[in-house]
């Protein structure tokens, strides 16, 4: 832990990215370091992940960025639309993750309905098509 916060003070971002990618499908280890970093760096942390997912393109960094922005950065502004963004990547990456297709129709419930009818619609009928 003591690593990433020397990079986050020395402004290492590369270093940072690679003390995450270590941990890649290491969902404990990547929410540890998250939970060290959130509370003073949390737009920092977003962009580490955010790298991370347009560069790695896997299911689990989408699925660890939509998390933190749904549980940890949800005062932000767009968080939740953001979050389901990622949450639909992952799915179009993995569509046979059915945590990642309760986790998008969640965004159908308040106090943050970000979810559409049409994409509702949607993942309601490849639930009930796929998961029965």
């Amino acid at each position: 832990m003591k690593k990433i916060n020397f990079y986050i003070e020395t402004n290492n971002f590369e270093n940072c990215v690679k003390e995450f990618e270590i941990f890649e499908n290491n969902e404990f280890e990547v929410k540890s370091l998250i939970n060290n970093i959130i509370e003073e760096n949390s737009v920092y942390l977003l962009n580490i992940l955010l790298y991370i997912c347009y560069n790695r393109n896997i299911p689990f960094w989408y699925n660890i960025t939509g998390y933190t922005l749904s549980f940890y950065l949800s005062h932000l502004e767009g968080a939740e639309r953001t979050a389901l963004l990622m949450f639909k990547k992952s799915f179009e990456l993995n569509p046979n993750d059915i945590l990642v297709l309760k986790a998008i129709l969640d965004f159908n419930n308040p106090p943050e309905k970000v979810l559409s009818i049409e994409e509702y619609e949607y993942y309601s009928k490849f639930l009930l098509e796929n998961f029965r």
